[in-house]
């Protein structure tokens, strides 16, 4: 499974009620995940799963105007549609 991503710092992931680890699967990490070029790959996911992500925004630090953003010292939220697959600034 591959998810795009941008502007979150991920907390917790978990896959079917069970914590993923950050790395590559292995004998000792058998839910691994991995990121890079703001791609999320989850190894080995089943068909149909419930995956829950926890992230941290920082919207004082967001200067693209999407998403979640402070401007003149006012939170604001930006809608955006999100293609199947992806995750974005919401």
């Amino acid at each position: 499974m591959e998810l795009l991503g941008d502007g979150a710092k991920l907390v917790a992931l978990r896959m079917n009620a069970k914590t993923l680890r950050k790395g590559a699967p292995n004998n000792n990490n058998k839910g691994g995940y991995t990121i890079a070029d703001g791609k999320l790959r989850i190894a080995n996911a089943p068909d149909e799963i419930t995956l829950e992500i926890e992230t941290l925004v920082e919207p004082e630090k967001n200067t693209s105007m999407m998403g979640l953003y402070v401007s003149n010292g006012n939170f604001f939220t930006q809608s955006v549609t999100v293609p199947c697959g992806g995750w974005q600034r919401l």
